[in-house]
């Protein structure tokens, strides 16, 4: 059948996981801190993506978001006082779009009913006792967890890729990136391994400005990339569990005082786990097992070095477990491995002269992380015996920034995530070979950036 005899069917339908009070004016009101899930038919013949448009009560018509074919649906968030319909349009393959859809139902979002107070802390914080892990269960109704979580603690199965490599949301081997919109704080998926970028919404609800994006890494062990979120000003850690985007988890740590400055599966479980430090101290601290319920492990690291802090997680020396990746007062960068019981071990120097860091990566395949690292006026990769590989000098130019390093196009080799300043544009550069091939991935629309990104701390 011709696709141009089939577009959508128009036929929409609400989802959600709280009851939905329906207002006179056939409108549906949802609390401003939830999402609202809309179902359509899928449309036939050769659909690439359907477009997402919102309808505001003025008639307005805005872009809202990008999906596959294979998934007729999407969330929709929004805030106190606002009032949405939603259209759908199906595109081609080759980009022919059709005639759009009948207007959904609007939704009006309310004002969600406050929460009881919080209880003022007690003086047993003060003494940094560890933080508390509060288990959620909000799991969608129409979705199922792709593992049961093991009530013994014992580990769930391992993972396509390796625990550590970040934004695999999919499990496909390839690399996504994930966008925030500037304003109303919403995630978005940026599928980039195809001709036309592909945006889809994460369920996740919309950062408030003082929240970042501090983990992007597989914490419970099914393939799928999952994300941390922690507030800046609280200190407050939210750790939501995925699978392709969709929430089936949630944990929340209350009491934090430290900060989230890598992941990597140091227990060897298949899931990874989330390394913290105290930036006044430098204590460090490697929380494990966070998809075990009620879970309270911490495993304890003294200082490093005076001066230093740690910017990284990978495995450095090729021993199969991830290593530290600390940066030192004067520009020096250094390994150190992690025992059982929390003694640091150092295991890598790498040089002293190095003014940047810019992502890890196996470049050559060894099992050995190597850095991407700024040398006075060049970009080099230095692995664990200082061997340099220097690249081209017109590989990141002026005006370029380094953002991170993956598998943009689902291959086995490696590649650096760059940013012109200027234009917005993302590229990715494979430096496999000693060349730099760099392949366009396309800039995000205008009011999103991208986040989440970056092996190391800034």
């Amino acid at each position: 059948m011709g696709f141009e005899s089939a577009w959508l069917r128009c036929t929409f339908a609400l989802a959600a996981s709280l009851p939905l009070a329906t207002s006179a004016a056939a409108v549906v009101e949802v609390p401003s801190d939830t999402s609202v899930r809309f179902e359509w038919t899928a449309a036939e013949g050769s659909v690439a993506s359907y477009f997402v448009y919102v309808v505001d009560v003025g008639g307005d018509v805005q872009p809202y978001a990008v999906r596959p074919a294979a998934e007729p649906w999407t969330l929709l968030y929004g805030s106190s006082g606002t009032e949405y319909a939603l259209q759908v349009v199906a595109v081609t393959e080759n980009g022919v779009t059709g005639p759009p859809s009948e207007t959904s139902e609007y939704v009006r979002f309310v004002t969600a009913e406050a929460p009881p107070p919080e209880e003022p802390l007690t003086e047993e914080l003060a003494t940094e006792d560890p933080p508390t892990k509060v288990p959620l269960t909000e799991e969608l109704a129409t979705e199922e967890p792709p593992t049961e979580k093991p009530s013994d603690g014992a580990p769930p199965p391992l993972a396509k890729r390796a625990a550590g490599d970040p934004l695999d949301f999919d499990g496909d081997g390839g690399t996504e990136l994930l966008l925030r919109h500037e304003t109303s704080g919403e995630l978005v998926i940026w599928y980039v391994d195809g001709a036309t970028p592909v945006s889809v919404p994460l369920d996740i609800d919309p950062l408030s400005a003082s929240e970042r994006v501090v983990g992007n890494a597989d914490y419970d062990g099914n393939g799928h990339a999952d994300v941390v979120v922690q507030d800046a000003t609280s200190g407050e850690l939210r750790v939501h569990f995925l699978d392709t985007g969709a929430q089936i988890g949630r944990l929340w740590f209350s009491g934090v005082t430290t900060r989230v400055v890598g992941s990597g599966d140091f227990d060897g479980d298949g899931a990874a786990d989330l390394v913290l430090e105290d930036f006044a101290t430098g204590d460090v601290e490697i929380w494990p097992n966070l998809y075990v319920e009620g879970s309270e492990e911490v495993l304890a690291i003294g200082p490093l070095e005076r001066g230093s802090e740690v910017i990284g997680a990978g495995d450095l020396d090729g021993d199969g477990t991830p290593d530290l990746l600390v940066r030192r007062r004067r520009g020096e960068i250094s390994g150190y491995s992690v025992d059982a019981a929390g003694y640091a071990t150092r295991v890598v120097g790498y040089a002293r002269t190095v003014s940047q860091i810019g992502a890890l990566c196996d470049t050559n395949r060894d099992g050995r992380m190597a850095v991407l690292a700024l040398r006075r006026d060049h970009w080099a990769w230095i692995d664990a015996d200082r061997d340099e590989q220097r690249l081209p000098e017109d590989a990141i130019e002026d005006g370029d920034e380094v953002l991170d390093s993956g598998r943009y196009h689902g291959g086995s080799s490696c590649e650096i995530l760059v940013r012109n300043v200027a234009t917005g544009e993302l590229a990715s550069l494979d430096t496999s070979t000693g060349l730099a091939t760099s392949q366009t991935l396309g800039a995000a629309a205008p009011g999103w950036e991208p986040v989440g990104v970056g092996t190391l701390r800034p």
